[in-house]
Parts: structure tokens; C-alpha cells; sequence
């Protein structure tokens, strides 16, 4: 049933990863590749602060992907989703150096206290 379970969380991971790669998304959430590569394989969890950094990563809660039971709430403007469709085929480099440049810019919450 654990195999299963693990085998559910990781397709709800497949069906929201923008990146349609795991290394990418390992990339993006600052999680260990190999460690992800090797519990997605063996179909086992991730530990909390892992499935806590992809859920961030996936803009979805840690219930969902642990559950499927809470539906994905947040959706963004077409213009994101654009820019995350073309993320996708960037080097591995190329989307370090976007993350670090993406990190320099105000957060919504910051932007929103200011206006």
C-alpha cells in the first residue's frame, strides 16, 4: 500500500511539474537530484521538507500531493505561464542565472505593501 500511496504522490507531481523534468524541478526547488531521482524510482515519499519545497515549487499545498484530496487553488496570468513553458528548455546554467536574477525582484507581498 506504501508503494501505492508513493506512487500516487509522484504522479500528482508529474501532472503539475511546469518543468516536465525532474532534474529541473529538483533545480528549482533546491532539493538533491540523485535523492529525488532514487525515491520517485522506488516510488517512496520524500521527507516533509522536501515534499514541503516541491509543493512550493508546484504552487499547490503539501495535501494535495500527499492526498490528491485538495485541488491545486492558484493559477497564474497567462504571461507566467508562458515564461515558465519556455523555462523548460533552458540549460541547467541558464536557469541558475534566472533564478539568482528572479530572486533580486520585490515579492507580490513586499509590492503590495508599498503601493
Amino acid at each position: 500500500m506504501q508503494n501505492q500511496t508513493g506512487k500516487e504522490f509522484w504522479e500528482r507531481v508529474d501532472k503539475l511539474n511546469p518543468f516536465k523534468s525532474i532534474k529541473k524541478l529538483s533545480i528549482t526547488a533546491t532539493i538533491d537530484y540523485n535523492t529525488i531521482k532514487k525515491q520517485r524510482s522506488e516510488l517512496r515519499y520524500p521527507k516533509v521538507d522536501t515534499i514541503i519545497q516541491i509543493a512550493k515549487v508546484l504552487n499547490c499545498s503539501v495535501d494535495f500531493l500527499v492526498t490528491g484530496k485538495i485541488e491545486p487553488t492558484k493559477s497564474y496570468p497567462a504571461q507566467i505561464e508562458e515564461i515558465a513553458d519556455k523555462l523548460c528548455i533552458v540549460s541547467e546554467e541558464d536557469l541558475t542565472l534566472i533564478k539568482r536574477n528572479v530572486e533580486l525582484l520585490p515579492s507580490k507581498k513586499n509590492h503590495d505593501k508599498n503601493q
